[in-house]
């Protein structure tokens, strides 16, 4: 799932220590997608990071088929303790389309955390499972009827942002960063070049610096700095 010169895990720590914010700055350094703003349900205490499994659902209305399978029993069934799943159903509110019995499951799968293109429910259960989720809305209406599930592990698009199957996904109380898989190490090395470079601009403050002088110009051009 991820080149073997890559160590999964450790990528996955690293990108949680320095969360989305660094991170953004990173993708956006490389030319890539800095992420997208925090969707309003928000239930994520610290950042996690994960590879997506994608779920690509839509109304029954505008699908010619219809699954014969629970909406996302098949992305659990393909999710580890490495796992974001990534549920896109075009941040539809009419009904909901994850929730407490899916989350269950997920935790028993091991994943990591949610982000959820639409509404969720049994959000009192979802946090009381401390399951990191992030998603557009909550409702206490059933998907039952209203969606279907389109594929499982394809690439999805979310606030304009695409994300592939095992591409990386960082969630914290900022919103969300999507690292292509073959740019992790890149993106990850440029992080920490850019919070080594905010971590000295920290010091200098609180050690008295002016603000004019510490952050003027050399803020503007950290990013380069960085590559």
């Amino acid at each position: 799932m991820y080149g073997a010169s890559m160590d999964l895990p450790q990528t996955l720590d690293n990108l949680e220590r320095l969360g989305t914010c660094i991170v953004s700055d990173a993708l956006e350094s490389l030319g890539l997608p800095g992420g997208f703003a925090r969707l309003p349900i928000c239930q994520v205490e610290r950042p996690v990071a994960g590879q997506a499994v994608t779920l690509q659902l839509t109304h029954i209305k505008e699908s010619s088929q219809t699954s014969e399978v629970h909406l996302g029993s098949t992305a659990i069934m393909q999710s580890n303790e490495n796992t974001i799943l990534v549920v896109e159903n075009g941040m539809r509110s009419e009904a909901a389309c994850w929730g407490g019995l899916l989350t269950r499951a997920a935790k028993q799968a091991g994943v990591r955390g949610v982000l959820v293109g639409g509404s969720v429910r049994d959000v009192d259960e979802i946090e009381a499972l401390r399951m990191p989720i992030m998603a557009q809305g909550a409702t206490p209406k059933t998907a039952r009827g209203r969606y279907t599930e389109l594929s499982t592990n394809v690439q999805i698009k979310m606030s304009s942002v695409n994300i592939d199957p095992n591409d990386l996904i960082l969630i914290d109380q900022n919103g969300v960063s999507v690292i292509p898989l073959n740019s992790a190490q890149a993106v990850v090395a440029s992080a920490c070049a850019l919070a080594e470079i905010e971590n000295g601009f920290a010091r200098e403050l609180d050690e008295g610096g002016n603000a004019a002088d510490v952050l003027n110009h050399r803020y503007e051009t950290m990013l380069k700095a960085s590559t």
